[in-house]
């Protein structure tokens, strides 16, 4: 199921986050947590449609929201 690419969840390299300045690794998270968390209702819309009951959230949904440095973005 989420291979499709309409519930794909995206995500961003620790190596190429760090090329951007605080403010832009915010922005960059931000805009990735909203697609993830849009990804995530049409996958939980799919799940209640065919009746499927159980539905694991992938870990990396929030990239780099466990970190030290979560707090700086």
């Amino acid at each position: 199921m989420t291979s499709d690419e309409k519930v794909r969840f995206r995500t961003v390299r620790r190596v190429r986050l760090l090329q951007y300045s605080l403010k832009e690794r915010s922005q960059i998270l931000s805009e990735l947590y909203f697609s993830n968390l849009e990804a995530l209702d049409r996958a939980l819309l799919f799940c209640s449609k065919y009746d499927i009951r159980l539905y694991r959230i992938p870990s990396a949904i929030f990239p780099f929201c466990d970190t030290l440095e979560a707090d700086e973005f």
